[in-house]
């Protein structure tokens, strides 16, 4: 037979590293506004919107579930390669980190046909008020 562990799934690894694992990171129902630790030691903000009848998943990483729907939103990190700012990372930078073998997707199989379809940056005001850069993508990829 198999051993045990080999019939247990280990938790996605996301990068995520909250600051404040005791309050909630819900900043109102469907938006979460969170810090979270940089690859260098300081600290970032987050947020992000999502349907507010969807719920926030426990656990160390940020993502929100329909499970209805069996759709979900989540947080990833990565540590940006030296010398390059977040505005000009090239889209496989994205797809790298979204589809790594540990990470959301990628802990159920390789995925090879993946593809940007569109990309967009832009700037949005936090609840903070600061800006913060924004990437949109529109991604294509084989289901696993």
């Amino acid at each position: 037979g198999r051993p045990l562990n080999a019939l247990i799934k280990l938790r996605a690894e996301t990068g995520v590293e909250r600051v404040d694992t005791s309050s909630s990171p819900l900043f109102k129902p469907g938006a979460v506004l969170d810090t979270v630790r940089t690859a260098d030691g300081g600290t970032a903000e987050v947020a992000f919107a999502f349907p507010a009848a969807w719920t926030l998943a426990g656990g160390p990483n940020l993502d929100v579930r329909d499970v209805r729907q069996s759709d979900s939103a989540f947080l990833l990190v990565g540590a940006l390669p030296a010398g390059q700012a977040f505005e000009s990372l090239p889209d496989n930078f994205f797809l790298d980190l979204l589809f790594d073998p540990a990470g959301k997707y990628g802990q159920y199989g390789q995925v090879e046909d993946r593809k940007v379809l569109s990309c967009t940056l832009t700037a949005l005001t936090l609840p903070n008020g600061r800006k913060q850069q924004y990437r949109r993508m529109a991604l294509k990829f084989a289901p696993l």
